[in-house]
């Protein structure tokens, strides 16, 4: 794929990166070898520092710097241009207007999103309340109702316990108004119907937007459409084969992008793996970027075909990936069952919902893979601890053990609360 667009970012990028006109002379590539030039990796941009393919002195064109967890062992970077969160923040003001948000009450826009992360708000008023629940659960009772409809943004299982909670304590606990989005990691589709199940009665319901620092936030994101699609293709495994052309063993997130923006490709060496070129005029241009994301490209057209058959509009994206989660597997050690799998088993049944935090490990050694999975003590009213025997029977994996948080042993700790899905032992 290739066209007069990624030459001008090319050009863009070896200009304001020396490091990546450095990194392309090692790599053996120039001008004259042809397109397309190598896939860059994280390690290949970051391993020598943040800032090592900048030039010295004051980063030019950037208002806002944006930084990752470093949850993977790895700080990455973004930048962010002027005008970037002024259209962000009309995008929210496009979210609650769907919900009826108007100047007299424009809506609420409640952040929950760890680290800092700022989401702006457009014209909503905005609470940002980072991983405080208890603040978020007193603004959405309290305050949020009469602003108009509001936005919920947080990643998975800090609002999984946030929705459980607030449900708990019974109606009027959050705006009957309200849409909720999540990130930050690849979501199941049992976890986002568990939790749908417990917003208010007018809710919108759970969208999942996918963001990266090299990026920024809402990159790639589900529309109505997109998740409704999703839909489809966690209830019928046959859709999956027709669109995609095999079936990973449960359903893809569906997420559209601006392709205006965003050039994207994947890499056919083994699994899928999402490379990025932007394409808009940005402070660090990023040509053939591995994001280290299982994904694939998708036909726009394909999927308009498969909702129309389903009753569904055309989604508005002009691009489509189907995410399948996180790359890296070590090929010393047992492959084991996917994380996304467990993910989605462990979702698989409301009552296991209600029992689970979410959080689990999965350990692989050369012999084999345990997982524990982390449970509530007490169990909440309704709720079941899955039968192990059927989970490691339809996991293959080697143990499983459901513990307490105090018996957990692999919390993550630090500031990103992300947890570590998979240690691999050697």
């Amino acid at each position: 794929m290739e066209d007069h667009r990624w030459h001008t970012t090319l050009v863009r990028a070896r200009e304001r990166l020396p490091g990546y006109e450095r990194w392309l002379r090692d790599e053996g590539w120039t001008p004259s070898a042809g397109w397309p030039p190598p896939v860059v990796s994280k390690e290949a941009l970051f391993g020598d520092g943040l800032a090592a393919w900048f030039p010295p002195g004051p980063i030019a064109g950037a208002r806002e710097v944006i930084t990752s967890s470093g949850h993977g062992g790895r700080f990455s970077l973004g930048l962010v241009a002027p005008g970037v969160a002024e259209t962000l923040g009309a995008q929210v003001d496009g979210i609650l207007a769907d919900l009826g948000a108007d100047e007299r009450a424009p809506g609420m826009l409640v952040n929950c999103l760890p680290q800092g992360i700022a989401v702006p708000a457009g014209r909503a008023m905005l609470a940002n309340c980072g991983v405080n629940i208890d603040a978020a659960l007193a603004l959405l009772r309290e305050v949020a109702p009469a602003q108009g409809p509001c936005l919920l943004v947080g990643e998975p299982l800090l609002l999984k316990e946030l929705i459980e909670r607030g449900a708990a304590t019974g109606a009027g606990w959050a705006p009957e108004r309200m849409i909720v989005v999540t990130g930050g990691e690849w979501v199941a589709e049992g976890l986002r119907r568990h939790l749908a199940a417990l917003l208010p009665s007018d809710g919108a319901g759970i969208l999942v937007s996918c963001g990266a620092a090299e990026l920024g936030l809402h990159a790639f994101a589900e529309d109505p459409v997109l998740r409704a699609l999703r839909g489809m293709l966690h209830d019928q495994p046959e859709l999956r084969r027709g669109l995609l052309g095999d079936d990973p063993g449960f359903a893809p997130l569906l997420l559209g992008y601006d392709d205006t923006v965003l050039a994207v490709e994947s890499d056919a060496g083994g699994s899928p793996r999402l490379i990025v070129t932007t394409l808009d005029d940005r402070p660090m241009p990023l040509v053939r970027y591995d994001l280290g994301d299982r994904a694939r490209p998708v036909d726009p057209a394909e999927a308009e075909a498969l909702g129309g058959r389903a009753g569904l509009p055309a989604s508005p994206a002009s691009g489509l990936i189907a995410h399948e989660g996180r790359a890296g597997t070590s090929p010393e050690a047992p492959a084991g069952p996917r994380v996304e799998s467990v993910k989605e088993l462990l979702f698989d049944r409301p009552e296991w919902a209600f029992a689970l935090t979410g959080r689990f490990a999965l350990t692989v050694d050369r012999d084999g893979v345990d997982l524990d999975v982390e449970r509530h003590d007490p169990l909440p009213a309704g709720a079941q601890i899955p039968d192990p025997k059927v989970l490691r029977d339809r996991l293959g994996v080697r143990r499983i053990r459901f513990l307490p948080a105090e018996e957990f042993p692999h919390h993550s700790g630090g500031h990103s609360r992300k947890p570590q899905y998979r240690k691999e032992l050697r």
